[in-house]
């Protein structure tokens, strides 16, 4: 069958096949409409209140709209967070906890989704077995001796140098601030 032969009523979905459409309920939060496009890959949801068809809401309609206003809003947020995090005023859990906390305040995202919903929230699966496996292989590490092997390593290759230690214990610092559970294992 050609394309110029197909009607419109071809192309639909069959009843069967009504389970796979992004389709959400008028009360539906930005969020959970976000959700349902990207888990169906579609770039746009339709709007349907007891088997009635009230419209349809696109990507970009949910991007403008839900973002007037809180685009500024959640950038302060996360800029400030960054740079708490950054400058060590205060622990860097807390900064992170602190900036989360404001974007549920503000109704960016609330608890409910942001810790425990299947498809936006956290998959606390994935944190504890990653968190796991880093505790382990630090013990593992820790025991061999091969943090202190790499200050002693470091210490030799600027040859006492206190300037160029410095230089190189910050920039190992830096490039080691996404494992947190290193920085607390050295001795």
């Amino acid at each position: 069958m050609r394309a110029r032969d197909l009607a419109v009523r071809d192309m639909l979905p069959r009843p069967a096949d009504a389970d796979e459409l992004p389709v959400v309920d008028p009360d539906a939060t930005t969020i959970e409409v976000a959700a349902v496009m990207a888990r169906m890959h579609s770039p746009v949801a339709a709007v349907v209140d007891g088997g009635r068809v009230l419209g349809a809401i696109t990507v970009s309609q949910l991007l403008t709209r839900a973002a007037a206003g809180m685009t500024v809003a959640v950038v302060a947020v996360f800029v400030g967070a960054y740079v708490l995090i950054a400058t060590e005023r205060i622990h860097h859990v807390a900064a992170a906890l602190g900036g989360a906390a404001l974007m549920v305040l503000l109704g960016v995202v609330d608890a409910q989704v942001a810790f425990f919903s299947e498809e936006t929230g956290v998959d606390w699966n994935v944190i504890f077995l990653l968190l796991g496996m880093m505790m382990m292989i630090v013990s593992v590490l820790k025991q061999t001796g091969v943090f202190a092997f790499l200050a002693i390593w470091s210490a030799k290759r600027v040859r006492g140098r206190p300037f160029a230690l410095v230089r190189r214990e910050v920039w190992s610092a830096v490039l080691a601030r996404p494992f947190p559970a290193f920085q607390e294992c050295t001795p």
